[in-house]
């Protein structure tokens, strides 16, 4: 649990929050997830649940981070590349009312 402890301490420190342009007051301390959700089902990859619902006409978005906090950004662009979609805009900044969100 020492890395759960350090991932906390990392997430509430005001650097941290600074260089993430978390906007100062917004946001109180983070935690990490609840382990305690009886929860057991897992997937070996999500790449054909994407293409599934990406050639059923669906729009998604997908960012670091939704489906495991571990993964880095290169291994989101990987998968997502693996899909072999056409590129239409370039990677940009996410803004939520002039705030960067990702």
């Amino acid at each position: 649990y020492y890395l759960y402890y350090l991932i906390e301490c990392w997430a509430n420190n005001e650097r941290v929050r600074e260089a993430l342009h978390v906007k100062k007051g917004t946001k109180g301390h983070w935690q990490r997830c609840n382990w305690t959700i009886p929860y057991d089902h897992d997937i070996i990859s999500s790449v054909p649940y994407h293409m599934n619902i990406s050639l059923s006409g669906y729009r998604s978005l997908v960012y670091s981070g939704d489906h495991d906090i571990t993964m880095p950004f290169l291994g989101t662009q990987a998968w997502i590349k693996s899909l072999n979609y056409s590129i239409i805009d370039d990677w940009r900044p996410w803004k939520i009312k002039d705030q960067i969100a990702g």
